[in-house]
């Protein structure tokens, strides 16, 4: 049986990120970002894995990722709505600090109203990891957070923690599923 690589590529800085605040659904990437993104595409050129296609959400950070990547690679992408990011509720525009993020996972956790709940967030990354990998085709998902957190979870059984959060453990890997 071939195998089946999923390249879960982040896309880069945003204004959000750049700023320290909990985005919201409209943040757009940074000069930065798109350089990082460019940067970035040259491991993929030099990998050995072909890829079919690139999965990005409906968020424009997420788009405008996959276009460059697409361009760059000759690859078509396709939109995915429940790979988007949470909505962050009450925490959107709100600094991200220690303390916010620790009440945002608290009322994630809690399914309170104060934000969108995990569960609300891991059925829909259930949904599009499974459409993907059925796929059995090499690909390329542009990935916010908890889209890399909704793949570790559905390949590899990690319970969800805030320490596997971190911005250094969020860059690109390949997957070999």
């Amino acid at each position: 049986m071939k195998e089946q690589h999923i390249l879960i590529f982040s896309h880069g800085q945003t204004e959000a990120q750049l700023n320290k605040v909990f985005s919201d659904a409209n943040t757009t990437m940074t000069e930065k970002g798109r350089q990082e993104v460019l940067d970035d595409i040259q491991n993929i050129k030099s990998s050995e894995i072909k890829y079919k296609k690139i999965y990005c959400s409906n968020l424009p950070r997420a788009i405008e990722t996959a276009e460059i990547i697409s361009k760059e690679l000759n690859l078509p992408f396709e939109i995915i709505n429940e790979l988007a990011q949470q909505d962050f509720g009450i925490y959107t525009g709100k600094p991200n600090t220690k303390e916010n993020y620790s009440d945002y996972i608290n009322d994630l956790l809690a399914e309170n109203g104060n934000c969108e709940p995990i569960t609300n967030i891991l059925n829909n990354l259930e949904k599009s990891v499974k459409k993907i990998y059925d796929t059995k085709e090499n690909s390329i998902v542009i990935a916010h957070r908890f889209t890399w957190l909704g793949f570790e979870v559905y390949f590899n059984g990690t319970n969800y923690s805030p320490e596997i959060l971190t911005q250094d453990e969020k860059k690109n890997f390949v997957r070999s599923i």
